[in-house]
């Protein structure tokens, strides 16, 4: 009924699909709601919403939708099921990885650890980090870098050509060297080393995707954010060094905010818990 090239993309469609529905409804969290415990940071985060349900289910629709115009616009290359089918996987097996990371709490907080767990103070972990903060940290360096730098190496290849078969021009060749040199450098240092940040009443969890040490409060020396940037960073500074450096910077949950000059209330609530601010 098809041919052999169609056959493929729709496989890898339906693969796309597979691996969109296990990290929308399978790996990923059941179902989110405002932050008991950080009463103003999740308020307005536009993560807590039904309609964020909604789009999760509505981007399994489009998946299918583009891997169907994949598998039948036209004859020749699987490249965009490919892609697709890639893409999808890298994001299920990164919801795959935050579900199994476990903490581990550095050796010279040990004591503090002990006494939060005699005196039952632990409390329900809650996440401070946004839910796309796996996008930004391994998926669009992983698309951007390589995608960008392998058009600017055939723009310098005279690969491409435009109307009449001309050559694109020296400056248009070092306009685009220097955009994908200064892309890459802004995404590498912005995102790159973004942490995945949970917390109780207690102490914090920072997690690389891979492992996840708990820091307490204590530690925490102070709290600043970068509200120039789009993914609006923030950042923790830590007395002694940890496994992950004196800092931690992750990208906070998504709001609603008119003046967007003014720090998150996340931030001022961090400080509160560290005993840098009084109470709220």
């Amino acid at each position: 009924m098809f041919d052999d090239s169609t056959t493929i993309k729709i496989v890898l469609a339906l693969g796309a699909v597979g691996f969109w529905a296990l990290f929308l409804f399978g790996f990923g969290p059941r179902r989110r709601r405002p932050d008991l415990s950080f009463s103003g940071s999740d308020k307005w985060s536009t993560e807590n919403f039904g309609v964020w349900w909604m789009a999760r289910a509505l981007v399994i629709l489009v998946i299918a939708v583009a891997g169907v115009g994949f598998a039948f616009g036209g004859k020749g290359s699987s490249q965009g099921s490919q892609v697709l089918f890639i893409f999808s996987g890298v994001m299920a097996f990164g919801a795959y990885l935050r579900g199994k990371s476990s903490c581990e709490l550095p050796a010279r907080f040990e004591g503090e650890r002990h006494e939060a767990t005699e005196t039952g103070s632990l409390m329900r972990k809650s996440d401070l980090s946004s839910a796309w903060t796996f996008f930004y940290k391994f998926v669009l360096p992983a698309l951007w870098i390589p995608g960008f730098g392998s058009g600017t190496v055939t723009l310098w290849l005279d690969a491409l050509h435009g109307r009449n078969d001309a050559l694109p021009s020296s400056a248009m060749k070092f306009v685009f060297l220097g955009v994908w040199i200064v892309g890459s450098a802004l995404i590498l240092w912005s995102c790159a080393g973004l942490k995945r940040v949970r917390a109780d009443e207690q102490q914090l969890f920072v997690s690389n995707y891979l492992r996840e040490i708990c820091i307490p409060f204590s530690a925490v020396r102070d709290v600043k954010q970068n509200r120039w940037l789009n993914i609006r960073p923030i950042t923790i500074y830590f007395g002694d060094v940890t496994e992950f450096g004196d800092r931690a910077t992750f990208m906070p949950k998504r709001r609603i905010a008119v003046r967007f000059w003014r720090v998150d209330p996340v931030v001022d609530e961090l400080k509160q818990l560290a005993g840098l601010l009084p109470d709220l």
